[in-house]
């Protein structure tokens, strides 16, 4: 983990083994979340780890003070949690792909079951009251069996008062399948929500050298609902979808693109749709989330045959998107993640969180994946 106290002006790595001795799974992490949640004035830490050796999934929440923070990062992470897949009713189930949400009670986490029997997506809550003040815990949390059309979904952001995530109904590309899963309520409950046929076919875009950096995505989360954040009484949900027609009528797209749909809360029916596409080049991995000022945010992939795949930013509404021209060769290998969420210091802006691909011959891959950090929103905003 590399983290900076002064406002990025120097950074300093940490070991996380040193941190927390104590790991869950085999102790190896990948997947991690930092997250600030205002309303208890705390970041929360996700850290997912490999599963151990009798296949059980695990991870750790930690949280920290911003003021302890600044004074020793290392040492700040005083409140911790450990879980594993057993604590969920999935011994022997292995765990990946998380996010997090937080509402006005409670934070939510979401981890697909990636192995056993069955595939789905478990979402767990926690009180932001009992994890501010550092004690026990208790997980309140779905069946993945009951979710498996939602499997390696993502949480929707900015929920408000409760939870929102979603899946397409049986697989199909007609229908999603929303859940909700408010503060005040012990469960949660899907409905169908019809919307315009698109098309599913496989996902794939080749960059100049031949890669394709959709393959990967293609055989894993696929058409998952990765973005969605809520704005008002509406979710935004968006997904990739491949190239071609949906209906046979339809238009028929040239590259992959993003698929976005409007969904009334009230009602739980489509209010709108839009795309996001381009005769030239290829859009995959979306992640949406609102600022202040009820504008959506996106941070996307995109590439093609004259273009290396890189990630891009922008409002949508705008029909343009601006991106760091840092990749210099594509991979099979592109994604996982791609986030965007309301910046902590001015809430009418946004934060994102991509990375680029840059070509080095002295690493065995042939290449490297550079991240970074990015504070976009309208001039009007101020800094």
């Amino acid at each position: 983990m590399d983290a900076s106290t002064n406002g990025g002006g120097t950074w300093k790595r940490y070991d996380r083994a040193t941190m927390f001795p104590k790991t869950p799974g085999n102790g190896s992490t990948s997947d991690h979340i930092v997250l600030y949640v205002q309303s208890i004035d705390r970041f929360v830490w996700f850290m997912e780890h490999a599963a151990g050796a009798d296949g059980s999934g695990a991870f750790r929440i930690a949280l920290a003070k911003p003021s302890d923070i600044k004074v020793d990062f290392a040492k700040a992470w005083k409140s911790r949690w450990s879980f594993k897949a057993d604590d969920f009713g999935l011994k022997g189930v292995n765990l990946d792909f998380p996010e997090l949400a937080v509402s006005q009670q409670f934070l939510y986490f979401s981890i697909s079951t990636v192995s056993g029997a069955t595939q789905g997506l478990l979402v767990g809550r926690l009180s932001l009251q009992d994890l501010a003040a550092g004690g026990n815990v208790t997980a309140t949390y779905n069946n993945p069996a009951d979710t498996t059309d939602a499997y390696l979904a993502q949480l929707v952001q900015s929920g408000v008062d409760g939870a929102f995530w979603a899946g397409h109904t049986n697989s199909k590309n007609d229908s999603l399948t929303v859940y909700s899963w408010p503060d005040s309520s012990s469960s949660y409950s899907p409905t169908a929500v019809p919307d315009a046929v698109w098309p599913q076919q496989t996902l794939s875009s080749k960059g100049p050298n031949g890669s394709d950096w959709l393959s990967f995505l293609d055989g894993t989360s696929g058409n998952s609902v990765l973005g969605g954040t809520r704005s008002g009484n509406e979710l935004w949900l968006a997904w990739t979808a491949s190239k071609g027609k949906g209906p046979s009528n339809g238009f028929d797209f040239p590259n992959a693109h993003v698929r976005v749909v409007r969904v009334d809360i009230n009602t739980m029916k489509t209010v709108g749709e839009l795309q996001v596409w381009n005769p030239d080049y290829a859009f995959a991995y979306p992640s949406l989330n609102v600022n202040a000022r009820g504008e959506i945010g996106i941070v996307l992939a995109w590439g093609g045959t004259n273009d290396h795949a890189n990630a891009a930013t922008g409002i949508l509404g705008d029909f343009i998107v601006w991106y760091q021209n840092g990749s210099d060769t594509t991979t099979t290998r592109w994604g996982d993640f791609t986030t965007v969420r309301m910046a902590a210091r001015n809430r009418s802006l946004f934060a994102g969180f991509a990375y680029y691909t840059k070509k080095d011959t002295s690493r065995t891959s042939g290449y490297y994946f550079d991240p970074y950090y990015v504070v976009f929103g309208r001039q009007s905003a101020g800094p």
